[in-house]
Parts: structure tokens; sequence; C-alpha cells
């Protein structure tokens, strides 16, 4: 099976003619957003040692003058442990060590990253309707 999309090269040289304002909005939207995110994940994050909170950073990853990108993660050795929980577990030697039970659906990072990417999303959307293009949402 092969498939050709007529016009890509076209459609990617427009895209670098475009203006450096549109481009700077759409890279401080991304940031913005992501930045939000951090901000809202650490406040959800329960306080006991501080690992948690301490360990999520936010990384501005735009390198290009088509495309912006910021990436908000944990770097906590257990967060994913606190997010989805342990099955019942045991030591080598057969000692119980429980199960961990997941984090409360309000103070998991994905509810609030899925909100701040649905809302970004909406903003570089009006953003590009406002230049006067054209876009369309699929819902699938």
């Amino acid at each position: 099976m092969s498939f050709e999309i007529q016009g890509l090269r076209e459609f990617l040289n427009e895209l670098q003619k475009l203006p450096d304002e549109m481009t700077d909005e759409a890279t401080a939207i991304v940031q913005a957003h992501a930045k939000d995110a951090q901000r809202e994940i650490v406040n959800d994050y329960p306080e006991v040692t501080g690992t948690l909170k301490r360990s999520v950073s936010y990384d501005d990853q735009s390198r290009s003058r088509v495309s912006a990108r910021a990436v908000v993660r944990s770097r906590a050795f257990h967060v994913w442990m606190f997010e989805n929980g342990t099955r019942q577990r045991k030591t080598s030697r057969g000692w119980n060590r429980g199960a961990a039970k997941a984090a409360p659906v309000s103070e998991k990072a994905i509810v609030a990253a899925m909100a701040h990417r649905s809302r970004m999303i909406a903003a570089l959307i009006a953003l590009v309707r406002r230049a006067g293009f054209e876009v369309y949402q699929r819902n699938d």
C-alpha cells in the first residue's frame, strides 16, 4: 500500500513565510499553557516529602520557526506509582510490602495536563483563524 500527499512541499514552504508576530504569539501561547500546567500540577500534588512538587519541571523546546513545543514532566522516581498505584508486592524473601493506592483524580497530573492542552489548542486555533486560515476540527 502506498499513498501520496500532493502539495505538502508547497505547504511547508508557505509555513516558513508565516509572519514573525504569528509564530511569536503561537510560541507564547504554548509556553504560557505549559507554565500554567506546571503550576497547577505542583499545587495539586500532596506535600509529604516535597519530592513530587520539586520534581515537576517545564522545558521550552521551541527550536523551529514553524513549531512551538514545551514539555512539563516530573522526574520523581515514584511519580508513576503515585499516579497509578501498584499491585500487591513482596520482596525476594516473601515479605509483604502491600499495595499503593492510585492518587485521587483531583491530584493526578494527567487531568490538569489534558485540560491545559485543550485550552492551548483552542487558543492556537483562534490565532490561526484570526490570520485568515480555515480550521476544521475532527471529533473522533
